[in-house]
């Protein structure tokens, strides 16, 4: 398995903001053992399609990504798991799979990193890296909390896909 994870947010002020969200992520990062890279992927290596989603310097990219992986995210796909078996097993029956992933460091990490008071908009990609690509006419429209819980059944817990999936996160949508 070699999968990818990175995304965009779209900021309120990006002049103002876009240095503010960045050490956001660096603090976060160091807290939850998830490596969140501001900036990239670069152009080269994104679809035509998919970069077109965020053209404007409002937009900053991210990729996230094991300590010791430069892009591919399986190493953190694979511990967020160990991570989540880890709590099911201490748990006394009242976490599923279903329930466990906002305990999980790597995937908290993934939810406080959209909110922020400077990001409005967001989106998540993951991909394989030697399969298809996500598309944009694939795109769902989810609230975050959908998005984390899908990412986490399909791509860390089960591993039972590698399809890929763009998911644009509706961050007006309280999580449930």
């Amino acid at each position: 398995m070699s999968m990818i994870m990175y995304g965009a947010v779209r900021l309120a002020a990006p002049v103002e903001s876009r240095e503010g969200v960045e050490s956001y992520y660096r603090e976060l990062s160091q807290l939850h053992g998830l490596v969140i890279e501001a900036g990239a992927p670069p152009d080269s290596y994104l679809e035509p399609e998919i970069r077109d989603l965020w053209p404007k310097s409002d937009w900053l990219r991210f990729s996230l990504h094991g300590e010791t992986q430069e892009f591919a995210s399986d190493s953190m796909l694979m511990k967020a798991g160990f991570h989540g078996d880890a709590i099911l097993a201490r748990d006394r029956g009242r976490l599923s799979p279903e329930n466990v992933w906002p305990r999980v460091p790597q995937w908290r990490c993934l939810n406080f990193m959209f909110w922020h008071e400077f990001i409005w908009d967001a989106y998540i990609v993951i991909e394989h890296t030697s399969g298809d690509s996500a598309l944009v006419a694939d795109i769902r429209r989810v609230s975050l909390t959908e998005a984390l819980r899908d990412l986490w059944l399909n791509y860390s817990w089960t591993q039972h896909t590698e399809d890929p999936a763009i998911y644009s996160i509706d961050l007006a949508r309280l999580p449930l």
